[in-house]
C-alpha cells in the first residue's frame, strides 16, 4: 500500500523533523492487519491535522515473539520487515523523510515505556537526535490512537469553520480551492 506523494501544492509545506509523531503499531495478538491499517490511517490523520511528521516504529522481531510477519501473511511477506513497515510505505509528504528520532539514546523498549506514560493526551518527549538536533516526539501506539482520536481530535476536526482546516486540507492533498471549500464546511 503506497499513498500518493503531494507535489506542487501551492501554500503547503511539509512539517520538519523538529516535531514527529512516532507511531508504534500494536503488537497484541488481536492486532489484525485490518486493525493495524485502521490505526495507521487514524495516526496519519492526527499527524496531518497536528502538522507533525509521522514515523513508524515497529517492534523488532525478537521483541514480540513473531519470527516473520505478525499478520501470518504469505511466504513473500516473510522476507519483508516484520510489522506494518513490511506491508506499506509511508509517503515522504507524511514522514518528511524523518528517521526514527534519537536512535543512539532510545531503543524500541524505551519508546514503548514513554508511550505508556501518558496521563493526559499524547506522551511527548524532547530528545537530542544523533546529529545533536532537538526533536519533540509525540508517541502514539496502535492501542491508544483510537481513544485519542475520539476524545481529542475528532471534535476539533469536524468543528468548522476552522482556520486550521485550510492548512490541514492542503496537507491531505487538496488544491487551494478545495481547501477553501473544506475549511468553510460545517461539521
Amino acid at each position: 500500500l503506497v499513498l500518493t506523494d503531494q507535489k506542487g501544492i501551492s501554500g503547503w509545506s511539509a512539517p520538519s523533523c523538529d516535531n514527529i509523531l512516532l507511531f508504534m503499531p500494536s503488537i497484541a495478538e488481536h492486532a489484525t492487519i485490518e486493525n493495524q491499517l485502521n490505526s495507521y490511517v487514524l495516526a496519519a490523520m492526527a499527524a496531518t491535522f497536528m502538522n507533525l511528521s509521522m514515523v513508524i516504529l515497529d517492534a523488532p522481531k525478537d521483541f514480540d515473539g513473531f519470527k516473520t510477519s505478525q499478520f501470518g501473511c504469505s511466504q513473500a511477506l516473510k522476507k519483508a520487515p516484520p510489522g506494518l513497515s513490511g506491508i506499506l510505505k509511508t509517503p515522504k509528504w507524511l514522514s518528511s523523510n524523518c528517521a526514527v528520532p534519537c536512535q543512539q539514546r532510545h531503543g524500541y523498549s524505551d519508546w514503548d515505556i514513554f508511550r505508556q506514560w501518558s496521563s493526559n493526551g499524547i506522551p511527548t518527549i524532547k530528545c537530542a537526535n544523533d546529529d545533536g538536533h532537538q526533536s519533540n516526539v509525540f508517541i502514539m501506539g496502535g492501542d491508544n490512537v483510537h481513544e485519542l482520536f475520539e476524545t481529542h481530535l475528532k471534535d476539533q476536526m469536524v468543528h468548522r469553520p476552522l482556520p486550521v482546516a485550510y492548512d490541514w486540507a492542503l496537507r491531505l492533498g487538496a488544491s487551494a480551492k478545495e481547501a477553501e471549500t473544506f475549511s468553510r464546511l460545517n461539521g
